[in-house]
């Protein structure tokens, strides 16, 4: 993201330009995609998930809602970048999702909503959120993009097959590109993660 394409605006209009942010979460644009086939695998996946949601949540596919899911999908990236680039420990997200949703799916939402709600509340006052023990392992992430709803989408079986996908296939694939992106993301977004 050092050269190229810029994106002014609001924070909280981030979520519209997700697509922008996307070599965040190693997913390039289309040249590069051609040179990398792990970023076709990705890419390939978050589009099923997203398709697999909207399919599930028709009410996620309007005008009011849209706003929402893009936003989601925007959290959804970061998380599986800040698993990728060690600013959560290795797959802290993609394992807690794992370990506290039921195996039908039915609380996924759920889970990844107090997650988003976690990262939006400064450790010191977690308590007082009723924020769980197993949640409080996730850093503040100041900046916007956990605040406003922690509304999800609801997760079937096989959406979330698909997300577990996307976040396995994310890991371990950091790159200076993807650290000095998010740096400047920082760096023009006040965004503190910690």
């Amino acid at each position: 993201m050092g050269s190229g394409p810029t994106v002014a605006c609001n924070y909280k209009d981030f979520p519209d330009h997700f697509g922008f942010f996307l070599p965040l979460a190693g997913i390039s644009t289309v040249k590069q995609i051609a040179e990398n086939a792990f970023d076709v695998r990705a890419t390939s996946r978050l589009n099923r998930l997203y398709v697999a949601l909207l399919k599930d949540n028709p009410e996620w596919d309007t005008a009011d809602r849209r706003h929402d899911m893009n936003h989601f999908m925007a959290r959804l990236i970061f998380c599986f970048f800040a698993e990728d680039t060690g600013i959560f420990n290795d797959g802290l997200f993609t394992s807690t999702v794992d370990q506290m949703n039921a195996k039908d799916s039915s609380n996924t939402h759920q889970v990844m909503g107090t997650l988003f709600r976690a990262m939006n509340t400064k450790v010191a006052d977690r308590e007082l959120a009723n924020i769980p023990r197993w949640a409080d392992t996730f850093p503040y992430v100041n900046g916007g993009l956990f605040s406003g709803s922690a509304d999800v989408p609801r997760f079937n079986k096989i959406a979330r097959s698909y997300r577990f996908s996307s976040g396995a296939r994310f890991r371990g694939r950091t790159s200076t590109a993807k650290i000095s992106g998010l740096a400047s993301i920082r760096r023009r977004q006040n965004l503190v993660i910690g």
